[in-house]
């Protein structure tokens, strides 16, 4: 079955002076337009008629005939059609229909589905860092975009940030198993931050096994470098036991490091650094480790300011993945509205062979292009876009 939603907008009628019958008119729709917006392609058009009964909306998919996707109500100029594929060409015209005839056809508007965010494979494993801010920001429709987006890009796990609802967040679990039956999607919500901008994850059982979650620096003494206390995640997969460490550093700051004041921004970062260091070296020392989060500060700042010197000057144990991002054209940043990168992936050394094989990639994955603007994006989902990380075991 087609998929529209519809957009009410209601028609203003004015009136003034003496009763009068208003003259009708029974011109055709005019200004069709299409533009992609997520998963879906926004309609819309100009009713140029005050009598039609409704609308007739066709659709043809490359160079087979035009059929009949929807009728719609009268006084609309606005629907979304969500049966889309990538790489598909539409075209699309509407008309008025009348009592007993219906207007000449709208000019015809044309459009590729050009949405690809392919990620995962069966051969890699695929994780996500994605800060969703104040998880959902429009209820359904964010969850069900959110919904769409994971399935689309495919990965083994995704690690959030700023998951606001609990019932919400259990729905897009219930969301992406109806609609992905060949996997099992689990998740984890944590309750312990303050506002309720909780870490979380997403995860699929068919493909992660013997799955254990848990806090670290959880007690309250911790609570100055660590507003969010971090999610361990300790998953099977194939043949490696991997651990994920997912943050949300503390935000804010003058881009200066201040060592003597211990309530400093980037001082609450920097400390909170060392300690999630210590933790890997003395507790996952040889053990697979993957760290990740929205770390809220840059990778290259100069050293004498960078909160993450801990791990950058200590090479031969510790990369970050996502470092060649943060060195690139703000184009790739995770975070444009700054502009700048701030959800970073850091790897251990056992995993640097993996991250060297042929298949291994990081990147952001740019949500916000398949939006009509970054706003939109920004208003439906969040003011991050994913990063993501594909390892190879091979």
């Amino acid at each position: 079955m087609k998929k529209l939603l519809l957009l009410i907008l209601p028609l203003l009628i004015a009136s003034c002076g003496t009763s009068t019958t208003p003259t009708q008119s029974y011109d055709k729709p005019s200004e069709l337009t299409a533009a992609i917006s997520g998963t879906r392609i926004k309609l819309r058009w100009t009713d140029n008629s005050n009598a039609e009964i409704g609308f007739e909306l066709q659709k043809k998919i490359g160079e087979a005939e035009f059929f009949v996707l929807d009728t719609i109500p009268s006084n609309l100029e606005y629907c979304e059609d969500f049966d889309v594929s990538f790489g598909s060409n539409y075209t699309y015209r509407i008309k008025a229909l009348f009592s007993d005839f219906s207007s000449d056809w709208s000019n015809e508007t044309q459009i590729q589905y050009n949405v690809n965010l392919e990620f995962g494979t069966d051969s890699t494993f695929d994780v996500i860092t994605w800060n969703i801010q104040y998880f959902p920001k429009e209820q359904e429709t964010t969850v069900f975009l959110v919904k769409d987006f994971i399935l689309m890009m495919d990965a083994d796990i995704v690690c959030l940030q700023e998951i606001e609802s609990a019932s919400f967040f259990v729905e897009l679990i219930a969301e992406l198993n109806y609609y992905d039956p060949s996997n099992i999607w689990n998740g984890f919500r944590d309750s312990t931050a303050s506002y309720e901008i909780n870490l979380a994850l997403i995860y699929k059982e068919t493909v992660l096994s013997n799955v254990e979650i848990s806090n670290i620096y959880s007690s309250y003494q911790y609570r100055r470098p660590f507003p969010r206390p971090p999610l361990l995640i300790e998953a099977d997969y194939e043949n490696e036991r991997i651990y994920l460490i997912n943050n949300h550093l503390k935000s804010g700051g003058d881009g200066i490091l201040d060592l003597n004041d211990s309530w400093d921004d980037e001082t609450r970062r920097f400390d909170a650094a060392n300690l999630l260091k210590a933790f890997i070296d003395d507790s996952l020392d040889n053990e697979n480790v993957i760290l990740v989060g929205d770390l809220n500060d840059e990778l290259t700042d100069e050293m004498e300011n960078n909160v993450f010197s801990p791990f950058l000057n200590d090479e031969e144990n510790y990369y970050f993945a996502d470092l060649e991002i943060a060195e690139n054209p703000s184009t790739e940043w995770s975070y444009p509205s700054w502009p700048s990168h701030l959800d970073h992936i850091l790897i251990t050394n056992e995993l640097f062979d993996a991250f060297d094989q042929q298949d291994a990639l990081v990147l952001t994955i740019k949500l916000d292009k398949f939006f009509e603007s970054w706003q939109e994006y920004d208003d439906l989902i969040s003011d991050h876009r994913p990063v993501g990380l594909k390892l190879s075991f091979e």
